[in-house]
């Protein structure tokens, strides 16, 4: 377990200096696996256990009723997954799949609120972390509602190109199309807009920012 240890001390949750909370955090969950494309997580489920994403990438994303995907967040590694409604005792409002290998640590919800009253510092790590969640959740939908898709693809290309996106992982057009909450064919036509504009190139089937400077200013909502 010294290897669960040293992966639940780097989450946002505990840290190294947590050492007793990681201790009893282990000896109350269990450490699963999963291979690229399970479900850990579906939509309108009652699940009462607390994920938290150890190692490799896990999406979460909402599907409406024709099958369209909306990504609220990728939960990498040190993430929790679904704490956004376990700690309201909810039933899921989102679904949560593996982009591959991963391994996750799961805590059940009384054991988790046990831990809290002993250790009100967790309680306010894990209150700090759905904050930052919340505001994430915010910005996606903000995006969503008030920029166009031009606009939001050109901050999802800055954002993977620093590395805020994708965790160094290539983004497929159907996952871009997911996180703006669109269809694949309009991010591949705004694709090309920013190709024929120059700002955008392709080398070896990536994409290349050829100007930084109109792809930022996209971003930002501004016509160029």
């Amino acid at each position: 377990m010294h290897r669960v240890k040293e992966l639940l001390s780097k989450s946002k949750y505990f840290g190294p200096d947590l050492d007793m909370q990681i201790d009893e955090i282990i000896r109350s969950g269990r450490l699963k696996r999963a291979e690229a494309g399970s479900f850990l997580i579906n939509e309108g489920t009652k699940d009462d256990r607390l994920l938290l994403n150890l190692s490799g990438i896990i999406k979460v994303f909402k599907t409406s009723i024709d099958g369209r995907e909306l990504i609220l967040y990728f939960a990498k590694a040190g993430e929790s997954v679904n704490d956004l409604w376990l700690m309201n005792n909810q039933v899921s409002i989102a679904s949560a799949q593996a982009i591959g290998p991963v391994e996750y640590f799961v805590v059940d919800r009384r054991n988790l609120e046990a831990i809290i009253r002993k250790y009100p510092d967790t309680g306010l790590r894990i209150i700090s972390e759905l904050c930052r969640r919340v505001c994430v959740v915010i910005d996606v939908l903000g995006d969503s509602i008030f920029k166009k898709v031009l606009n939001r693809l050109s901050k999802l290309l800055l954002d993977i190109a620093q590395g805020k996106e994708g965790d160094g992982k290539a983004i497929s057009q159907q996952d871009m199309a997911g996180i703006l909450g669109t269809v694949r064919e309009v991010v591949s036509r705004s694709l090309k807009e920013l190709k024929e504009r120059g700002i955008i190139g392709v080398r070896q089937n990536r994409i290349v920012i050829l100007d930084v400077n109109a792809l930022r200013a996209l971003a930002e909502g501004g016509i160029y």
